[in-house]
């Protein structure tokens, strides 16, 4: 009995050959309690964020106050505070028609006396 040897494999020389898609395990990720800094690192992902955090780590700050520093719509200024209220990044508090956004002490607690850095615990940011 002859076999027959199987027939060589393609050239890839000239042929786009796309590799296999990787599955990625995000649930380290997804999951804040895997990483306690993951919240903080994506709220602070934008620059418009690190902004808002700049200015209040000076003093709270009315949205109004915001939109005039920093050149940013009260729609966009309203949407970051959002999403660092919701990384424990900062507080709101209505007093009247204002509502006024400060630092958490839990975060304000990171900030060095100077105010020139941050200390997450698994990294450290060093502001302008």
């Amino acid at each position: 009995m002859v076999m027959n040897p199987a027939p060589p494999a393609p050239s890839a020389k000239g042929k786009n050959i796309v590799p296999p898609r990787r599955q990625w395990n995000n649930s380290a990720m997804s999951d804040p309690s895997a990483n306690p800094c993951l919240p903080y690192l994506k709220a602070l992902s934008d620059d418009n964020r690190w902004r808002i955090v700049k200015e209040l780590l000076h003093d709270p700050l009315t949205g109004s106050d915001l939109v005039e520093r920093l050149g940013m719509s009260q729609y966009n200024v309203s949407k970051h505070a959002r999403v660092l209220r919701e990384a424990g990044i900062i507080i709101c508090q209505r007093q009247g028609k204002h509502v006024f956004f400060s630092i958490t002490p839990g975060f304000q607690a990171g900030v060095c006396m100077e105010k020139k850095t941050l200390s997450l615990g698994c990294c450290t940011f060093e502001f302008d």
